[in-house]
């Protein structure tokens, strides 16, 4: 039967003319008549993303474009076309379409249709594609015309967004109340709420620009600020305070760096040329986790780093293409391995599957339009060129990813959606590409972006309510979706309200900033103080013996090359057991301290920069103490780094005392590495007592030019001040907390789920964590002076939802509660009550 169709076939297209039913004067309608044979019998193979044989028929330029064996059609001698032979060919193998089970052939009358139409040149529709071609992210940056008004000082956003409106045929929805917008705009940018007072004062005022002066106001609250938005950089980071990795050694964290960056405000491109070309701070992020056991080739350090640099900052999910080429979109296995090769220390080979490849990675770029990597130079130079085309003044995907993140953050949905998949066609380029250039113009001031889209109408309109399965159906944007709190904002609200909030942090962080009044009247009794050197001598003297010597003589090893120290002392008498003890140790970032022979290492001693912040209160005992700094011991003939410490001590009658660096201090070079690895150097050791001790030298201008984020008596008025309650942002995960929707953060997390899930129902009813906050918090609700039950909940309802409560809730309440003094029960009911609303957990 197929020898007799092809014979058939064959027959009618190498005839000198066609039957008559099949004859036509002009070409056909390549719409309505080509298309629809195009489509039944070649568009399995040769539109949509199939490309059997490398052909293509989605657009004109495909069809031009041809197969991996050449042009199939030839415009200048359409007769002669290769088209036309497979479709003539009597043999199986070669001829076209091909000859399958169970699916007809083209009939005779398709075939004259097509024959017609090659011969009369292909004319193709205008535009016409069986697949329009996959949208193109622009590499550049793109800014869009603003929309002509004649309104003075238009939000540009406003602009673009009216024009999007007048597109989709739809109406610019109204906007929110004022006692709404105060307490979305407080929550989304420093993470707590308004006091209710506040809010009553902002409702009532007729300024017409209250809004954008509580969004700046807001902006500059900097801890707070720092605080709320940590909990968002520490999910793209990959950065937290414990879990996978922290136990072994395979994971660094990058808080201290973070925490500070986010706080000055740090231009984003720095933040990210940090980050990619990373230092000792920052080298947490690149570095990743050494996994404990055998792991598969897609999760080595070096392609970690590939992943975790194109996933943060591009807006690219590399992983799929970290084991193979994409099935979802355009990134090969060669543009992981490209980056993952920058940061490797040897050459590595390339492994599909798990399978190697026998082929080496060689260091590249993704966007080759921005600039490329030089694999000929060294490691470093190669990590500096990443960074540097990473935030290339033409790579437009830096600024748009991060502008996508923060609309998503504040409206609920990202003009790209998934956040991660950069590569989608945005619902609207434009107000893209503006947010994008708004970024890259204000040079990357990440604020100068979130201040932009909180003053537009789109982020001040009545929030939308997310219906199930509007995230597969067409986005149309109608307003900000409600969103609900993060688990870390959902425990910050219940502190504050509760005042409850714990003094303890594990996050490694120099919170807060220095009191001007305890600036204004505190000053530093500390003097720099360094070892100075013996005078240099061209001539040896064979009577002074060597530290080595000196060592043999006492019986001890000599000391291995770059383990001697210079150990400065000083003895300490307290006369009372001391209640607080805090202070400084500032030098050039090698100093550590001891108490008594202890070595301090965090929490009660950490590192920010060229400051130790110290709190010792438990290290130190009433009456003799010992304190000694270690410094390596500098090279012969030079000096000793200067350094400076400050404490200051308030013992149980109140009063205060400082114990400070000065020139009585002693210092000797008769120390080592080997004698603090266990732990401690008592004073009461024959190493310290034995000690070759010389006096010290002050210098009153040691650190007077060093150029700092902050000078001493900053530093100093920093660690004394009292520390502000801690967030939840500050604090490692717990059952509560994961149970909401903390990640591990083993992995980058660019969103976090918005449904509520069983577990997290239950817990939220009945969870143990949750009635411990719950009951210390009506605890201390209790002890204030309420004037009745209806006093304590308008003020619940007016801190917790900005509202006051309905007669409803209130006559709710009053059976709760009864008309006496509220019970510490009676209060817990009522906190959970209203913390249980939809209306608290979420953003609206």
């Amino acid at each position: 039967m197929a020898t007799i169709i092809r014979i058939s076939v064959l027959a009618v297209l190498t005839a000198s003319g066609l039957p008559h039913t099949f004859a036509q004067d002009a070409p056909a309608d390549f719409v309505h008549k080509v298309v629809p044979v195009l489509r039944e019998h070649c568009g399995d193979c040769h539109t949509g993303e199939k490309k059997k044989g490398g052909f293509s028929m989605n657009t004109h330029a495909d069809w031009l474009h041809g197969s991996e064996n050449g042009p199939v059609f030839d415009p200048k001698n359409p007769s002669h076309s290769k088209v036309l032979e497979v479709i003539a060919s009597t043999d199986p193998d070669t001829v076209m379409p091909p000859v399958a089970k169970n699916k007809p052939r083209p009939s005779l009358e398709q075939i004259a249709i097509l024959k017609n139409w090659i011969q009369s040149g292909a004319p193709w529709e205008p535009g016409y594609a069986f697949k329009k071609p996959a949208y193109q992210a622009p590499i550049a940056h793109r800014r869009p015309a603003i929309p002509a008004t004649a309104q003075k000082n238009a939000h540009p956003l406003d602009l673009l967004l009216d024009a999007y409106f007048q597109k989709n045929g739809s109406k610019s929805p109204a906007q929110c109340d004022d006692a709404t917008f105060a307490r979305r705009v407080h929550l989304d940018l420093i993470g707590l709420l308004p006091e209710p007072e506040f809010t009553h004062q902002f409702v009532e005022s007729k300024a017409a620009d209250k809004r954008d002066k509580l969004i700046g106001e807001l902006l500059d609250r900097k801890t707070q600020y720092t605080e709320h938005w940590l909990t968002f950089w520490n999910d793209q980071l990959r950065n937290d305070y414990g879990g996978t990795g922290f136990i072994t050694g395979g994971r660094k964290q990058i808080s201290a760096w973070l925490y500070a960056a986010l706080h000055a405000n740090m231009p984003y491109d720095e933040m990210v040329r940090q980050l990619v070309n990373p230092n000792s701070d920052t080298e947490g992020f690149a570095q990743g986790i050494t996994w404990r056991g055998t792991v598969s080739a897609s999760q080595t350090r070096e392609i970690q780093y590939a992943q975790s640099i194109s996933q943060s900052f591009l807006g690219l999910n590399l992983k799929c293409a970290s084991c193979h080429d994409s099935f979802i979109d355009k990134w090969k296995l060669t543009d992981a391995y490209g980056l993952a090769a920058v940061f490797a220390e040897k050459p590595i080979e390339i492994a599909r599957c798990e399978k190697l490849t026998g082929k080496m990675a060689t260091a590249s770029f993704p966007f080759p339009e921005v600039g490329q990597i030089d694999a000929s130079k060294p490691r470093a130079e190669q990590l500096s060129q990443l960074a540097d085309l990473m935030t290339h003044r033409e790579n437009g995907w830096l600024a748009r990813t991060i502008a996508n993140r923060f609309w998503a953050a504040l409206i609920g949905r990202g003009l790209v959606h998934p956040v991660d998949a950069m590569g989608t066609e945005p619902w609207s380029e434009e107000i893209l590409d503006y947010l994008g250039g708004h970024l890259a113009e204000n040079n990357y001031d990440l604020k100068s972006t979130l201040r932009l889209i909180a003053t537009s109408r789109a982020y001040q309109m009545q929030s939308v309510i997310r219906e199930k399965g509007d995230d597969t159906a067409k986005y149309v944007f109608l307003g900000p979706r409600a969103r609900r709190l993060s688990a870390e904002t959902f425990l910050d609200l219940l502190w504050q309200i509760t005042g409850t909030a714990p003094s303890n942090q594990d996050a490694p962080v120099r919170r807060g900033e220095a009191s001007k009044e305890l600036l204004s009247a505190t000053h530093l009794t500390a003097l720099p103080i360094r070892l100075a050197p013996e005078p240099a001598s061209d001539q040896p003297n064979p009577e002074k013996a060597t530290n080595s010597e000196k060592l043999a003589k006492k019986g001890r090893k000599p000391m291995k090359p770059g383990t001697a120290l210079v150990g400065f002392a000083k003895n300490i008498t307290l006369p009372a057991k001391a209640q607080k003890i805090s202070g400084i140790l500032f030098d050039h970032g090698k100093g550590r301290v001891l108490i008594n022979g202890v070595l301090l290492k965090a929490p009660v001693a950490n590192r920010f920069n060229l400051v130790t912040e110290l709190h010792l209160t438990q290290s130190f005992k009433p009456r003799d103490n010992t304190i000694m700094v270690l410094q390596p011991a500098p090279p012969e003939g030079v000096q000793s780094d200067p350094f400076l410490l400050e404490l200051e001590c308030t013992l149980e009658d109140g009063s205060k005392l400082r114990i400070a660096s000065d020139e009585t201090w002693k210092a000797s070079g008769s120390f080592s590495e080997e004698q603090i690895k266990p732990g401690k150097l008592s004073a009461t050791n024959p190493e310290f007592d034995n000690a070759e001790w010389l006096p010290v030298k002050a210098e009153m201008g040691a650190f007077a030019s060093l150029q700092t984020p902050e000078k001493p008596l900053e530093a100093f008025v920093r660690s004394i001040q009292p520390a502000p309650p801690a967030r939840a942002a500050l604090l490692k995960s717990d059952l509560l907390m994961r149970t909401l929707g903390r990640p591990n953060r083993d992995q980058i997390v660019t969103s976090r789920p918005q449904e509520l899930s069983t577990l997290e129902a239950l817990d939220l009813s009945a969870g143990k964590r949750l009635s411990e906050l719950l009951a210390h918090g009506a605890q201390t609700l209790a002890k204030r002076p309420w004037k009745d039950p209806r006093a304590l909940t308008n003020w619940l309802f007016q801190y917790g939802l900005c509202r006051a409560p309905s007669e409803a809730e209130m006559e709710a309440s009053q059976e709760l509660m009864g008309t006496d003094t509220p019970s510490r029960q009676s209060i817990e009911d009522l906190l959970w009550a209203v913390l249980a609303l939809p209306e608290f957990q979420l953003i609206r």
